[in-house]
């Protein structure tokens, strides 16, 4: 299954969350191919190094990039007009925006989210949203 997430998948990681560390798993021995934007990554970063966690933020990047599964995926041109449209449909940060649009530019067949703002699309259908445990 091609997985696309949202920050929150991170943020979850972080906290140790049983789900999510299990679907990590599964991700890391080859049973998902999983895409976060880059945007994710700063997004996850900001709120470890506002809490004094650098070594956490350093952590936690070695580990994503040293996975094959795992794609850490760069804005194109592609991915920023995608997330234009989806901006201005959904009302979406453009953050948020390009997030979405990572996942929906990869062809994933699920986007891991929880955030409220995202329920328009979950309400459309543009792609299914689901949280970690959905998927175990």
């Amino acid at each position: 299954m091609r997985i696309g997430a949202d920050t929150y998948f991170l943020v979850l990681l972080a906290k140790e969350d049983g789900h999510a560390q299990h679907l990590f798993k599964e991700i890391v021995e080859g049973k998902h191919e999983f895409f976060v934007s880059a945007i994710s990554i700063t997004e996850f970063a900001t709120v470890l190094y506002r809490k004094g966690q650098s070594e956490l933020v350093e952590s936690m990047k070695a580990q994503l990039v040293s996975f094959p599964h795992v794609n850490i995926v760069s804005v194109d041109l592609d991915i920023a007009s995608n997330a234009a449209k989806r901006k201005h449909s959904f009302g979406l940060s453009t953050c948020d925006a390009v997030i979405l649009a990572t996942a929906l530019t990869e062809n994933c067949d699920v986007f891991i989210a929880e955030d409220s703002d995202y329920a328009q699309v979950k309400e459309q259908g543009i792609i299914k949203i689901v949280k970690p445990e959905d998927l175990l």
